[in-house]
């Protein structure tokens, strides 16, 4: 697979700067939430104080509980996800930690996957519901239209696990996605085997990217676009709550 590392500090060439107009209407922003409806307000916040080039729309696709009535808001369209659209995972065993390798990573992703399916515009942003956004990243958006890349953001390699785009900040060109008819969610590489799945949330995508040799620009871990709670966001409210309060420079 060919990867372009991108590092804002080199020189733009100029051909890159006059590249032909584009709506910014064309990036949707999406992220599942799952429960922690406090960390919805900071994430929007810092968003739009950050990114004030930003005019697209921001979805919040909530398949924990109905933390808000679906519809239209002021700076966000909100969608519950109902619990029988995860109806084929019953049989599975919801583990004690969300954020495991199995149960919840199926569920994850099959969230996103009908995102992609859902989400009408060429782009789009996926995010954690405990990130907040730090730096304005319209040109990193205008290297990877430039480019034409397939996706752009964090490959984690994970000791005894697939590698995989890790979710949290993830770009993704969805027309170069439906024509190469690649999925986010393959059940095939999410469900348990053994207790378990070698396969993370973006290890099976990442995987098909590599094999049909469709490029992507892999951020580094600490890229300074935006801050994420790492640990277990779901468990450890209170802690969030305080780590947000803490960097409210960036959304208050």
């Amino acid at each position: 697979m060919k990867c372009y590392i991108y590092n804002e500090l080199a020189d733009i060439p100029e051909e890159y700067i006059e590249f032909e107009k584009y709506m910014y209407e064309d990036l949707t922003i999406a992220f599942v939430n799952f429960n922690t409806p406090k960390y919805i307000l900071p994430f929007i916040k810092s968003l739009y104080k950050i990114n004030s080039w930003f005019k697209g729309e921001v979805h919040i696709y909530d398949n924990g509980s109905k933390n808000f009535e679906e519809g239209v808001y002021k700076d966000f369209i909100y969608h519950h996800i109902d619990k029988h659209f995860y109806d084929e995972f019953t049989k599975m065993k919801e583990p004690k930690d969300p954020g495991c390798r199995h149960f919840c990573s199926a569920k994850h992703c099959k969230t996103l996957q009908y995102i992609i399916d859902n989400t009408k515009t060429k782009y789009l942003l996926i995010c954690d519901s405990d990130i907040i956004f730090t730096k304005d990243f319209k040109n990193l958006f205008d290297t990877f239209i430039k480019e034409n890349k397939i996706a752009c953001g964090f490959v984690k390699k994970p000791k005894g696990y697939a590698d995989r785009l890790a979710p949290w900040f993830t770009i993704l060109n969805l027309n170069l996605i439906k024509e190469n008819k690649i999925k986010y969610y393959d059940e095939q590489r999410m469900y348990l085997v053994h207790g378990n799945t070698t396969h993370d949330t973006g290890a099976s995508f990442l995987e098909d990217c590599i094999k049909n040799n469709l490029s992507i620009i892999i951020l580094p871990e600490d890229n300074m676009y935006y801050f994420h709670y790492k640990g277990g966001s779901y468990l450890n409210q209170k802690k969030v709550l305080e780590w947000l309060m803490k960097n409210q420079q960036y959304w208050k």
